[in-house]
């Protein structure tokens, strides 16, 4: 599945469901390795909604960005790669 197929059935809605109050930040994995908040939910989200309303594109170099930090044991290939 493309980037593009992805966002295509994107529910939006989900996105909106996030109340971004950090509750979720103790007890996430790759929040708790990196410490940055775009590896926590709430950065993640928040991240999805800038490319759904189309201020971020998601190419490999954004992935490398965003994705790059994760702990070793996480897909990253897998994301990057969906990435383009």
């Amino acid at each position: 599945m493309s980037s593009g197929e992805t966002l295509e059935s994107l529910d939006y809605s989900i996105l909106q469901q996030c109340m971004h109050c950090g509750m979720c930040l103790p007890t996430c994995p790759t929040y708790d390795a990196t410490k940055l908040e775009q590896h926590s939910p709430r950065g993640r989200i928040s991240l999805m909604r800038a490319i759904a309303d189309g201020q971020l594109s998601p190419t490999r170099a954004f992935g490398e960005e965003h994705v790059g930090g994760v702990p070793v044991d996480f897909r990253k290939g897998e994301i990057l790669d969906a990435a383009g």
